[in-house]
C-alpha cells in the first residue's frame, strides 16, 4: 500500500504538470479514476495477486517435488494433467475476462463523470427539473460495472469447483490402481494417506492460483491505463516553474499584438 501512495501521488503530480491544452483534450473524472481507483486496483488486485501466484506456485512445485521422490509415475501423471488443466482454463477465460474488466473500468469512469457533472450543474439540474434523468444515467452505469464484476467473481469460483473434482476424481483412481494390482494392499495405505495430506495441501493452492490468475486478467486495462500514462513523453507535460520570468512594471502593463488560439483553431485577437 505504500506503493499505492507512491505511484498515486507521482501521477497526481503528472497531471498537475500538464499543460493547459492537454487538460482540455482530457476528461477530468478519467483523470480522477486513473488516480484513485486504477492504480488502487493495479496494487490490490495485480501487484498482490502476482505475489500469492508466485508463492502459492513454490508451495506447490515443493510438495509435487516430494511425491516425485516417493512415487514418481503417478505424481508425474498428475502434475501434467493439473498443467493442462490449468493452461486450458487459462486459455478459456484469458480474452473474456480481459474484456469483462474493460467494459467494467470504461463504466466506472463514466460513473464518476456523471456524478461530477451532476453535482457541478445542480442549479440548472433543479431549474430543468432534470434530477430524474441523471439519476437513470448513473444507475445504468453503475448496472453494468456492479453485473461485470459479481459476473467476475461467479466466474473465478467456477475452475475451483472442476479442480477440486478431479484431484479427488484422481485419488480414488490412484486408490483403484492400488487396490486392483496388489496382493497386499495394506502396505500402499502410507503411500495412499501421503497422497491425501498432499492433496489437501495443494487444493487451496490451486485455488489461490486460478483465483489470483482471473482477478490480474480481470484487472489488466488498470495496469494498460497506468502503464500508458507514466511511459508518456516527460518533457511534454512537465514545466519548471523557478524558471519563468519576473514581469516587472511600475505604472501600466501594455497588452500589443496579443492574441490566443490552440489546435489549430481560429485565433483571437
Amino acid at each position: 500500500y505504500k506503493k499505492y501512495s507512491s505511484l498515486s501521488s507521482s501521477l497526481f503530480s503528472k497531471y498537475l504538470q500538464m499543460n493547459f491544452i492537454d487538460h482540455l483534450n482530457k476528461n477530468t473524472s478519467i483523470l480522477q479514476r486513473n488516480i484513485n481507483s486504477d492504480v488502487f486496483l493495479l496494487i490490490t488486485n495485480i501487484l498482490i495477486p502476482l505475489i500469492i501466484v508466485i508463492s502459492e506456485s513454490l508451495v506447490v512445485i515443493l510438495v509435487l517435488l516430494t511425491l516425485v521422490v516417493v512415487e514418481p509415475l503417478q505424481t508425474i501423471t498428475i502434475g501434467i494433467i493439473l498443467s493442462i488443466l490449468i493452461i486450458f482454463f487459462s486459455k478459456i477465460f484469458k480474452n473474456k475476462v480481459a474484456n469483462l474488466g474493460l467494459v467494467a473500468q470504461q463504466n466506472f469512469g463514466e460513473m464518476i463523470k456523471n456524478v461530477n457533472q451532476s453535482l457541478l450543474n445542480i442549479k440548472f439540474i433543479k431549474i430543468s427539473n432534470s434530477e430524474k434523468f441523471f439519476l437513470n444515467k448513473y444507475k445504468n452505469y453503475l448496472n453494468i460495472y456492479s453485473n461485470h464484476s459479481s459476473y467476475i467473481k461467479n466466474l473465478s469460483q467456477l475452475p475451483r469447483f472442476i479442480t477440486e473434482l478431479i484431484i479427488i476424481y484422481l485419488l480414488i483412481v490412484i486408490s483403484l490402481v492400488y487396490f486392483y494390482n496388489s496382493d497386499n494392499f495394506v502396505e500402499y495405505i502410507p503411500t495412499l494417506s501421503f497422497f491425501a495430506m498432499a492433496t489437501i495441501r495443494l487444493m487451496p493452492s490451486f485455488n489461490r492460483i486460478l483465483s489470483a490468475m482471473t482477478n490480474i486478467r480481470f484487472h489488466t486495462a488498470s495496469l494498460d491505463v497506468v502503464y500508458n500514462e507514466f511511459i508518456l513523453d516527460n518533457n511534454k507535460y512537465e514545466k519548471n516553474i523557478n524558471k519563468l520570468n519576473e514581469i516587472n512594471f511600475r505604472n501600466k502593463i501594455i497588452l500589443s499584438d496579443v492574441q490566443f488560439s490552440y489546435n489549430n483553431n481560429h485565433k483571437t485577437k
